[in-house]
This record gives C-alpha cells, structure tokens and sequence, in this order.
C-alpha cells in the first residue's frame, strides 16, 4: 500500500443550521483526470456509523455530526481510497468537503490527506468566533470567560456603574444566553452562567456577537455555546497540574492550584461503536489576587503637616511605658483574641474582671508614655506616629508603614466534572446521556469587613445539569431530535467561620426548638416555654449565678443545640468602630465591641459578623424535540419546539444576630416559592443557492408566570367571612385566619366594594429573524443579518420581596423544616401578599413585579471578508441595535406603603464597527488584530438606576432629568490582538492581548452630587497582555508531555478599574472623612502580572 501526502482545500461554511451542537459535512467527489462525478461513491466518518453515497452528480450530504475532528474517508472500485484528516465539523455550520479521486493502479493504494480550511466563508450570516479545543491548550486560557476579552464586541466591565459584568455589542450584561451541549445553563433568578465546563472537556466554544438563528431564544445581544468532547474509539487519557512559584520582581503567589484529568474510549474495546464514555474533572484552589496587599502610602496616627509622609521628628526612648500598648504580647485569658482591659460594675469603682497581663516591652514606635527628647521645649513630641494595626493576621500590631503587608481572607474554590455517554444501539439511533457539575466556594475582598476579613460574607453555588438526547434518522435527508434536561443551581451567602457553627454542613441557616427545662429558674425566657432557635441566635442558657451573661458551662447551664461541644454567643451584629485602625478612621469598618449583660455589666467583647442569610434555588425541566428536513439541494427545513418548567425559590434572612441570648436582632425575612412555565416554537428555512444563502427563520415564544399581580395603583384591601376590611383594620383578624388561608386580598374599589386581584398576564412575542451570505467571488464574499430578539427579565425582578402567602411543602427552607407550620408562617409568612408583609423593613423597596414583558431588541449587521492578499484576511463588520422596554423600579406612594415596582419603560440604542486584519499561519507563525469602535447609549444603566436617581434627588433637592445618557459599559475604542508561534521541535508561544479607551465614571462633588452628566468623565485606558509559553515532548507514540507557563498581564501594566468619583482618581477622594485605609481600595487596580507553571501528559 503507497501512502502520499498532499494538501486538501475545502469550504468551512458558516451559516446557523440545527441543535447548537451538530454540523453538516457536503460535497462533491470527481474523476481527477476527467472532472467528471462519479456516482455511488461511499464515504465514511472513521470512528462513527455516519456516511453517505454520491448520487447522479457526485453530491453526497451527511447530517447531524457531532462538533469535533474526523478523519473523512472516501472509497471506489477502481480508484485509491482517499483519507481526508482533520475535517473540523463546528456546531451551527456546514462544512464542504470536495474529493477528486485518481485512478489505482494497484489494489489497496490509498491517498492520505490533510485538510485546510479555507479563509472565506461562503455563507455566514452571523459574526460568530469558534475556539477549538487545540485553541484551549495553545492559549492561556482555562476557561471560556478567559476569552471574552479578547473577542470584538465583548466588554468586561467593574468599574461599579451598577451593571458589572460581560456585555455584548452594548447590551446589558444579562443580555446573553449560555448553553451548555445546546442545553439553557443560566441562572434565571440572578442572571450569570449558572455552571462550567472543565477544561478538557471542551471540543468547542462558539460566541455569537452578531445576529443569531431562529432556534436561540433568551437573547438580545450575544450567544456563548460550549459543546463537550465525545469519546473516541481508542482510549485516550490526559493530567494537567500547574502552581503559581513566587518570583522576586517577576510575578506573586495567589496560592493558586490546578489539577486537571480526562479520560475517554469505547466501553466495550471490542465494539468501538456501540458505546463510548467521555470523563473530565478539574479543581482549582486559590486565594485570589487580594489575598495580599500592600499599603501604597503610610497611615499616620499624628501627621504634623499633613502631607500623608512619615516625618521622623524628635527622638524618642523606646522603652516599656508601663501600659499596654497594642502589638505587646498579652495572655489571653478568656481565648477572645484580644486583649481585655479591667471590667467595672455600673459604679465604675469595684473591679469586676482584672485585665489581663500584657508584656511590657518596646515595640519599634513613638508609643504615649515614652520618654523623647524636647528640643523646642513645648512640652510634647513632635513629629509624626505610625498608626499601628494588626493587618496581616499575626496577633501583633506593627506600624502601618507604606508597603506593610495586608493579609486578607479571600479565597476562590471550584471542582468541576462533566461525563458523557454515547450508544449507538443501532445504525439510525444516537442516544446521549450527560452530566456536568460544578461547585464553587468563595470569600471576596470587603472593605467594611476590612479588620474582620475571616468574618465576611462566604458564598457557595452548586450547579447540576443533566439530559438525555435521542436522535433518530429517518433517511439521509431527515432526522428529529428529543431531548429532556433538568439544570439545578443552589445558592448561599453567610458567615464561615473557624470553630463556629452558624450553617451547617449544606450550608443552610438550621432550627432547633427547644423546651426550656422546668428547672432553669434563671432563664430569660420562662420554663416550660418552646424556644425557635435559629443557628445565628446564641445558646439558651440558665444563669445560675444570676450576672445576666453566660459564665462558662462550669457555672452555667446550657443547650448545645448546635452540636460543637461549646457554648455558641451567635452572630454578632456588625457595627462600625469609632477607633479603628489605631484611631484614624472614624465608623468605617466593622470592628469590635463591649457585650452588656442584662445587668449592664461588660461581659466580654463581640465580633462584627455578617448576619444575614440568602439561599436560592432553580430548578429548570426542559423537553424539547426538533425536526431537521433537507427537501432538495437548496431547502432545509428545521422546526422545534421546547418547554420548561422552572422551580423557583428564594429565602432570605437579613440582620439575623445573636438573639435572646445574646446581642438582640431585629430581623427581616423574605420567602418565595414560584412555578412559571416557558414554553417556544420556531420555523427556519435554509436556501443555499450557488452564489447566495438565505436563512429566514420565526421564533414565537410564550411565558407564564404563574402568579397574582399587585398593582400599586390601587388601595389594597382584604375580605374575610364576607367582611370586607382595609390594611388597618387587619388586628381585628385572628391570626390563625391567615395562617389557614382563609383571607382573601385584593382591591377595594371607590364604592367600598372587594375585587380580587388579576393574574400576571402570559406573555407572548413573535421574533422574526433573516440573514444573507453573498459570496461575490473565492475572495471576497458579503453578509447581511436583521432580527427582532428578545428577553424575560431575570425572575427576582419578577418576584422579588413578594412572600408567599402562607408556607409549605417545597416553600420551606431545607434547614428549618423541623418547624412547626404555624411557627413557620408566624416568622415567614405574609399576610399581605403578595406585599411582603414587612415593607416597612426597607426603604422604598424595588418588588418584583410578574406583569413585566419581555425586554426586546432589534439587530441589523452587514460584513464584508476579502483576501488582501493569499495570507492577509480582512474583515469589516458595521451593527446598529435598538433596545426597547428595559424595566427599572419605579417608585410609587401605595397602600400599605410606599416602594417601588419594575416596569418596562427604558430604551437603548448600540452602533459601532470592528475592523480586523489577519496573517495567515505561515511560517510557523500566525496573527490577528481586530480595532472595535462603539458607543452605547441609553435611559439608565441598570434595572434601579431611577431609583437610585430619585433618592439622590430627595438627598440633595434636585429634579431627576431622565434623558439619554452614556452607558457605564461604554469604551468607544478597543483593540484585541493574537499572536501564535509554533515552532516544529515544539517550541510554542501564544499571546492574547487587548487594549481598550477609558471606561466612564459621574463626577461628583466631596458629598456625592453630580456636577457634570452621568457618566461623563473618563477613566484612564486599560491594556492587558496574557501569554502562554510551551515546550511539547513527544514519547514515541503513546504520550506526549507539554512544559508551560502561563502568563497574565504579562507586562506588569497597572490598570485602573474604578476610581473615586470626586476626583477621577482610584487613590485619592475629596471627601474629607474618608480615612488613608478607607480610600485604599486594592479592587480599584487589575491583577498584577501572575505566572502559572504546569505540565500535562497525554496517553494514547
């Protein structure tokens, strides 16, 4: 057998076609030396039971590939069997694959090709950029959000103009669906991807920025779709692990560690088609980029002339001064962590608590009591004194000097696995069966936690989507598709904190109830009464020694109701210390404070804690089934339909605290429970001609939220045994009625009569959608795209504070179920639904509201692509979107109190151009640059920016102007650049780069009010460059090892994310309360350069 290689070209087309996760592969195969077809050709897709035999012309189409390379292999009595290698098939896209066969001499000779994709694509109709999974291993990315940046179109955004996060072509960052094997993976209540993919387990990554098919729905700006590798016929298994060294001058450690594992093949070796399995698993552990800061400047606790630098000044005698003075080691008697001064009864005479003994010694710093030199005889020491603090976690206070190291608590944690099961039962049915997980737990950065770092917020999220497809092929021109999915992601926020108990191990806020024991005479609640506990509020005790404090469980009594085998004081509600950082900030962080017992005796000292509790659940169920139809050469015909039914929940607890017995909490709770149902249809028509591609689609789309409406405009009123009663008379109502469903609310109309109150409307919206693929010649080829698009808000903008009426089954959160129904509607319940019953709780709250419609948007894109020359590509790309109906919370002076509702009522408008030129890979080496200029433009930034306008002009007097406004996310001018060099002895380097103009910010004055137009000022330009540096080393032919680092913000730049808007600075603020550690703000910069060191290796 003769083996030869040659080059192959073929098309790699680029229209949206079916599922989001398969492709089309088409040609035609000829005589070489006549050009004539030949017709009954069998080409096959080695690895698959896909293929397909030429007709009369020479044309053979196979439908519904997976996305992934394949080796196409065609094959003819008479002529030598040809092998095409590397046929990249991407999801939404048609691939051409054309053969001219040579006549065999000998039998058995085979052709052997490599194929390469050729530069213009005949028929795309949307700007959509596709990342392979060679692209994942070569580019320093781990993760799709990694690559955002670097596509045209796409603007990250954390400058805190009230809408963070990824946005597409100008739209609000919620505007974009993300999908996951063509499975819906978005958090619906709070927005956000819900889950990930780990990396080995990406075959492909596909980002759509301009105008998409009529299949997407839940979309107005962008598409993100990752599709998951399947496994093959050989085994195939990878590891990857890599760490962050710490490098003098070069780089900082952010204790960061990535473990990565694949392993894939046939489940039975010797039926390599019947199944395969494909496992993916990564973990990644890192404290983050804020783990560890470092002081810009030095914090003076005197500052003589008040020029923010140390000043020696007249020397001191450092010395023990016969006082404690912080930073000197001490014992600590009680294991607070501090140290305790002496405690006095209410007289202020008699000793309580003797403080506890400290050591007196020299500490480095000008400490009162010291002796000095007078040199100018005024009686004082002059010069200036370090602040001393305690910030890098180690029990001793040293001088915040500038460069002293901040130690915080931050820490990222994620574990991802994905699994995917193919059968093939027989030759016309695939059936897919997959699982992707990920979990996620983290602590940022908070400035009000800044002295209690390990005391902030903690945030889990747990994420599961599983499905099953089966696909069944009715001919070589037909074939359906169904699908069922269930997509579920839990969230949580509280406090973790060592050797405490406040959640438990679900991460759940928990009760107990407990029965005050007949014998504990000296407890604060009477014996024999039941006790709620929640897991925040501190132990019930018996106060044996009647001092009005818990005094240890060998004088005291208590219940060890949360298991630790200590006794728990609870959450300590966060206040502001008046001393903080040694006196020089005045009620800006959470800090520490004195316990009061009952008696009003100092007991001990308490902790800011974060006190509230949030949990939320989604829970998605998806069928959907599609039929893909190729009428003839031109027509394809596809037609789907799709439902889900969501299982919403959301409770949260603020300002829970300590409790009876500990330090009291007024808190405030919010429990919903909702069940809408989506439901689509969509047509689409494919009609590829010889010269043009039209591709016209309708998408119809219906919503029901599955609840009651509350129309502000209306007095609320309720109606009991055929009484009719307003909001003030609900006192005369026994409470058991409402707890027993048995008062209705509505309306009371102007005569004094009851209306019940209207259900949400179903919402419902046609969206049209057309695009063109022009191919003017090989070189040069046109497209044109026009779509209407559409949105439902994020579900909390639809059900936000409503609280349920009345609590049960699903309804109760997962730690509190051991609570009795009528204690639960007692805490949680709402009689005035679907108002929260505790409206009063918050100022002018934003609630939800069901009737909101969808937030739509119209699209019109036209591209050019030419060859400038056989290597240089260039693209040019012009949009304009229009955005109608934004909500935003509108305030309204109702019954029972005034807040505010979410109505659509803003608009947006986004235009811009990406230019981009392209080298080729020649020569080892390849490269692009794409040059974006856009503007975005709107009402309001986000969905509570006019309530955020209306309060400040209550603050400062002045009228809300509601007028077109620069967005928060607007960056006129970008540049995105890539640089790949792949050396033959395996020597690589891959570089991401992107610049972009200064994000906006408002000017304000020292006291917040605006001075010039929203979002008219200017930060400065950013500029980051990320590399990957590789060495590959192959071991014969079973393995491959590969050498890397990865390199962020490779040239060290200091970019500025948000700055003070007083001043346009990210250090500096003209409000003169502001303290030196308050106006350090280390979010306000971009990571610093940050190097990964790794190795993989791949067995075969």
């Amino acid at each position: 057998m003769k083996k030869k290689n040659l080059f192959l070209f073929f098309i790699l087309s680029c229209n949206l076609i079916f599922a989001g996760i398969t492709g089309k592969l088409v040609g035609n195969i000829t005589d070489a030396s006549t050009g004539e077809p030949l017709i009954g050709v069998n080409l096959v897709l080695k690895g698959t039971v896909l293929g397909a035999a030429t007709d009369q012309n020479g044309y053979y189409k196979i439908l519904n590939i997976s996305a992934g390379s394949f080796t196409a292999t065609a094959s003819y009595i008479g002529f030598k069997t040809t092998s095409v290698t590397d046929v990249r098939i991407n999801a939404d896209r048609t691939t051409t694959l054309n053969f001219e066969m040579q006549i065999s001499a000998v039998e058995g000779e085979e052709v052997i090709v490599e194929a390469k994709r050729p530069v213009i694509v005949r028929d795309q109709t949307a700007t959509t950029t596709i990342i392979e999974k060679e692209d994942f291993e070569n580019m320093p990315i781990n993760s799709y959000a990694d690559i955002l940046d670097n596509v045209a179109g796409v603007i990250e955004n954390n400058n805190g103009g009230g809408d963070d996060g990824i946005h597409v072509r100008g739209g609000r960052s919620g505007e974009t669906a993300y999908l996951v094997d063509g499975f819906y993976v978005k958090d619906v209540i709070n927005g956000g991807m819900a889950t990930d993919v780990a990396r080995g387990g990406i075959s492909e990554l596909s980002i759509i920025t301009g105008s998409f098919d009529a299949e997407y729905g839940q979309a107005m700006s962008g598409i993100i779709n990752i599709i998951t590798r399947e496994g093959g016929a050989e085994y195939d298994f990878s590891f990857r692990a890599s760490t962050d060294p710490s490098i003098s001058g070069l780089t900082n450690s952010w204790n960061t560690g990535r473990i990565e594992g694949t392993a894939s093949g046939p489940i039975i070796p010797t039926m390599p088609n019947l199944a395969t399995f494909f496992i993916s698993a990564d973990r990644k552990r890192s404290d983050g980029r804020l783990k560890y800061n470092y002081l810009p400047w030095a914090v003076l606790k005197v500052d003589e002339n008040n020029d923010g630098i140390y000043d020696a000044g007249e020397s001191w005698i450092d010395v023990a001064n016969g006082q404690y003075d912080i930073g000197e080691g001490f014992t600590d008697d009680n294991h607070n962590g501090y140290w305790d001064h002496a405690v006095y009864d209410t007289s202020g005479i008699v000793v309580v608590t003797e403080a506890e003994p400290w050591t007196d010694v020299a500490n480095g710093v000008y400490d009162v009591g010291e002796d000095f030199t007078d040199e100018n005889g005024d009686g004082i020491r002059n010069g200036d004194v370090y602040a001393l603090a305690d910030i890098d976690g180690d029990g001793i206070a040293e001088p915040l000097k500038k460069g002293a190291r901040e130690v915080t608590a931050t820490y990222n944690w994620t574990d991802r696995i994905m699994s995917k099961l193919v059968l093939r039962p027989i030759n016309n049915v695939k059936i897919t069966l997959g699982v992707n997980i990920q979990n996620n737990e983290s602590r940022g950065f908070s400035m009000s936690y800044r002295q209690l770092p390990e005391r902030s917020a903690v945030s889990w999220q747990e994420s599961k989507l599983m499905y099953g497809r089966l696909n069944y092929t009715f001919s070589e021109n037909m074939f359906a598709t169904f699908s069922y999915s269930k997509n579920r992601v839990d969230n949580w926020t509280g406090p973790k904190v060592t050797d405490e108990s406040f959640l438990n191990e679900n991460h759940e806020l928990y009760s107990e109830i407990f029965k005050i024991p007949d014998s504990w005479e000296n407890s604060i609640i009477d014996a024999g009464n039941e006790f709620t506990w929640l897991s925040y509020y501190a132990e019930p005790y018996n106060d044996v020694d009647s001092n009005g404090a818990f005094s240890g469980d060998d004088i005291d009594i208590y219940e060890d109701l949360n298991g630790d085998g200590q006794y728990s004081w609870g959450v300590f509600t966060p206040l502001r210390e008046g001393d903080a950082y040694d006196n020089t900030s005045n009620y800006e962080f959470y800090g520490n404070y004195p316990i009061v017992s009952n008696n009003g005796d100092t007991v001990r000292m308490g902790f800011s804690t974060y006190s509230s509790y949030f949990n939320d659940y989604s829970e998605t169920t998806q069928l959907e089934g599609a039929l893909t139809w190729q009428i003839n050469k031109v027509h394809q015909i596809k037609t789907g339909y799709s439902q889900k039914k969501h299982k919403l929940f959301n409770f949260s607890a603020l300002g829970v605290g300590g409790g009876y017995y500990g330090k009291s909490s007024d808190a405030s709770f919010i429990l919903w429970e909702k069940k809408p149902i989506e439901s689509s249809f969509y047509m689409r028509d494919k009609m590829e001609f010889s010269d043009l591609v039209i591709n016209v689609g309708l998408r119809y789309d219906i919503l029901d939220p599955k609840s009651e409406y509350a129309d502000p405009t209306k007095n609320l009123g309720f109606r009991y045994n055929g009484e009719v009663y307003e909001t003030s008379d609900l006192t005369s109502i026994n409470f058991d009625a409402f707890a027993a469903g048995e008062v209705e609310w509505g309306y009371l109309e102007d005569d004094g009569t009851f209306s019940e109150p209207d259900k949400a409307s179903v919402k419902s919206q046609w969206s049209p959608r057309i695009g063109i693929g022009y191919p003017v010649t090989d070189n040069t080829a046109f497209h044109f795209s026009y779509g209407h698009f559409f949105k439902y808000p994020d579900y909390e903008y639809m059900y936000d504070y409503t609280n349920s009426n009345g609590i049960g089954g699903e309804g109760v959160p997962g730690g509190l179920s051991n609570i009795s129904s009528q204690n639960l509607f007692s805490m949680f319940g709402n009689s005035m639904y679907p108002f929260p019953f505790n409206l009063g709780d918050w100022y002018i709250p934003p609630v939800g509201s069901p009737n909101i419609k969808p937030e739509r948007a119209i699209q019109y894109e036209f591209g050019l692509r030419t060859m400038l020359t056989p290597e240089y590509l260039m693209t040019l790309t012009l949009f304009y979107n229009d955005r109608h109906d934004y909500i935003s919370a509108n305030i309204y002076d109702a019954d029972p109190t005034e807040y505010a509702i979410y109505e659509n009522m803003d608009y947006a408008n986004s235009k811009g151009f990406e230019l981009g030129l392209r080298k080729l890979f020649t020569q080892n080496f390849s490269w692009e640059v794409f040059y974006s200029y856009s503007r975005a433009e709107g009402n309001t930034n986000n969905e509570t920016s006019n309530w955020y306008a209306a309060y400040l002009s209550s603050v400062y007097g002045t009228h809300p102007v509601h007028r077109t406004i620069t967005m928060a996310w607007d960056q006129p001018h970008t540049l995105n650049v890539r640089f790949d060099y792949q050396h033959p002895k395996g020597f690589g380097l891959n570089v991401l780069g992107n610049m972009g103009s200064g994000l906006p910010y408002t000017p304000t004055d020292a006291r917040g009010r605006y001075i010039a137009d929203e979002n008219s000022g200017r930060m400065p330009y950013t500029a980051i460059f990320d590399a990957k540096v590789y060495y590959d080393l192959k071991i014969q032919n079973m393995a491959q090892v590969r050498f890397y680092l990865d390199i962020t913000n490779l040239f060290d730049k200091e970019n500025i994310a948000n700055v003070f808007n007083s001043t346009g600075q990210p250090d500096e603020s003209l409000n003169p309360n502001n303290s030196p550690m308050w106006k350090y703000r280390p979010y306000y910069y971009g990571a610093p350069r940050h190097i990964e060191l790794g190795i993989s290796v791949g067995l075969r």
